[in-house]
């Protein structure tokens, strides 16, 4: 009686310890050399949201997940979008996108260099319009010339 009192408890215990998505949780980065990506998966009141980082303003734009046997999706409205976890929790996969796992400190010190990017590209900006304007010089040397001779 007590093996079967002790079976049916340890059945119990292991039915409500089903797959989490614990592991999805934190911080991501984008792998890509052509532009700057991040988001982040966090859990609140026991639902599973995907914030995507604007890494120039550090806004934060969220979308509610679904959670299925441990693993999570994006739900489009026609479909799911799965997103997958490597085995060494490290990298993440959504669609095409590859992200690799970063922590907050990396997430501040991104946002910050994006923003003094963009502080640096309008100063340029800035600068060269200050320039004066050279006239163009090709039509004035030999621009009306070459429509005399063609005719």
């Amino acid at each position: 009686m007590k093996q079967m009192l002790l079976a049916v408890g340890v059945v119990a215990v292991l039915a409500g310890c089903g797959k989490d998505a614990g592991g999805y949780e934190g911080y991501w980065r984008e792998k890509s050399d052509k532009k700057e990506g991040m988001i982040a998966v966090k859990k609140e009141k026991g639902n599973y949201f995907l914030n995507k980082i604007n890494v120039f303003t550090g806004k934060e734009e969220s979308m509610l997940l679904s959670e299925k046997d441990g693993a999570l999706s994006i739900n489009t409205g026609i479909g799911e979008i799965p997103i997958k976890l490597s085995d060494d929790g490290k990298e993440l996969y959504v669609e095409r996108r590859q992200y690799v796992k970063t922590d907050a400190a990396m997430k501040d010190k991104i946002i910050a260099h994006q923003k003094k990017c963009g502080q640096t590209a309008q100063a340029y900006l800035d600068a060269r319009n200050a320039l004066p304007v050279k006239p163009d010089v090709s039509a004035a040397s030999g621009g009306d010339r070459a429509v005399e001779t063609a005719v």
